[in-house]
């Protein structure tokens, strides 16, 4: 169209969450002449706008969200819990793009100047929020500098591709990212082999606890070598920048595949689960534990081969210095004694996998709610909806090993990998 400016010519692509009328017109009028402006008047438009702009291959770089949207208010974070009712709904947005858009930046515009405290401003940095702004001292040109910051942030760390390096690695393109890090495709010019590098993500790089958690990472993911989990080549620093290097795979996560297709064969899962029962089982006879198995951290290769991915938070089980207790892992697929915060071993995996069996053949996690905290206590309290209700190709003998691998108690779990692999390929 005549006149109309190109993406390139802009800052970037910002969607403006806002329930007011008004607020909807200062906040546009104000980027519009830089920015791409889309408006979300609720959580579900967001939603809508957020998915739309993906499968249009035209996503946001950044999100404005106002805390107290309509369709948002009275739903808190914690059953009985009314304190910051909205601020507490605001998480729940925050959130839901932190968990499915991890490269978008949030900034929070409220009319709530109580959100400015340190203790909520410390709570939403969990959910990669740039930046708060109250709307009774809103400044239009600070606004305008806020959002310019973000968006060289988010181009900085989204397009480190067509020359640039880290360390002897030419940064192809960016792959995703993670609470941990950034995980681009690089070329080892040394061997001319193309490699995955995660990168400790910048944000947290000021962290040391984080660091080492991270250098924890490379020396537990570097001891496994196994057909179904990824290959960690190296682990090195460039700059103050620590990365690891790791093998290149060329296909679908099973959350991209169960996303697409919805419930898969009970043959189809059967085989994933096997061999994913075989990774885990090497490696935890290695003493490591993943801690966050999930659909998104297997791989699937040509033939529905596996590979396990991101050991980003696994600990060593022998290590004496590491805590064995600490909420690590992703809510849906959580064992209660993680959501518990008590000591965890091995059999969290087998639970996080009985739960990742369910969804492959259900198409669905069996536990649902506005938040992670009250997902954690469905996980806790309340017992596996029966998977043949959902599915009644599901045999019963498959039902009954997914129930064992998920029950509640570790000791009426199976007690490693190995046999419940051995279940599996008995049906």
């Amino acid at each position: 169209m005549a006149g109309e400016k190109s993406l390139s010519t802009l800052w970037g692509r910002v969607l403006i969450v806002e329930d007011e009328d008004y607020w909807q017109q200062v906040l546009r009028e104000t980027l519009e002449d830089t920015c791409e402006v889309e408006l979300a008047s609720s959580y579900e438009e967001a939603r809508r706008a957020l998915a739309r702009a993906q499968e249009e291959g035209r996503p946001f770089h950044l999100v404005t969200v106002d805390i107290g949207l309509p369709d948002l208010e009275g739903h808190p974070a914690e059953p009985g819990d009314s304190s910051y009712p909205q601020v507490k709904a605001g998480q729940r947005i925050v959130h839901y793009v932190n968990l499915h858009y991890p490269q978008l930046l949030c900034i929070v515009v409220t009319g709530r100047p109580d959100i400015s405290t340190m203790q909520v401003r410390d709570f939403f940095k969990r959910y990669n929020v740039f930046d708060f702004i109250t709307k009774d001292r809103f400044d239009l040109q600070e606004f305008r500098e806020i959002v310019h910051k973000a968006l060289m942030e988010a181009r900085q760390q989204g397009q480190q591709a067509g020359g640039h390096r880290i360390g002897r690695y030419e940064i192809l393109e960016e792959l995703g990212r993670g609470a941990m890090g950034i995980v681009y495709k690089a070329r080892d010019p040394n061997i001319d082999r193309i490699v995955a590098l995660k990168v400790l993500h910048p944000t947290l790089s000021a962290y040391p606890e984080l660091q080492q958690r991270f250098r924890r990472e490379a020396r537990s993911a570097g001891r496994l070598v196994h057909p179904n989990i990824v290959i960690v080549f190296d682990a090195a620093e460039d700059r103050g920048t620590s990365f690891l290097v790791m093998e290149y795979l060329d296909g679908p996560t099973l959350a991209a595949v169960i996303e697409r297709e919805g419930p898969l064969s009970v043959p189809r899962s059967v085989q994933i689960a096997i061999q994913t029962c075989d990774a885990l089982d090497y490696a935890h006879q290695q003493g490591v534990i993943h801690r966050d198995i999930k659909p998104s951290n297997i791989i699937l290769l040509p033939g529905d081969q596996v590979k396990i991915t991101d050991f980003g938070i696994a600990k060593l089980v022998e290590g004496p210095q590491l805590t064995r207790t600490g909420i690590v892992g992703t809510f849906n697929y959580m064992s209660p004694e993680q959501a518990m915060e008590k000591p965890v071993d091995h059999r969290a995996d087998i639970y996080s996998l009985g739960i990742v069996l369910f969804e492959m053949l259900t198409g669905r996690v069996p536990f649902q709610a506005d938040t992670p905290v009250a997902v954690a206590l469905k996980h806790i309290s309340e017992p596996l909806p029966l998977p043949r209700t959902l599915n009644p190709a599901i045999p019963p003998a498959l039902e009954a090993i997914l129930l064992k691998a998920t029950a509640k108690d570790q000791e009426e779990r199976y007690q490693t990998a190995g046999e419940m692999a051995a279940a599996l390929r008995a049906l």
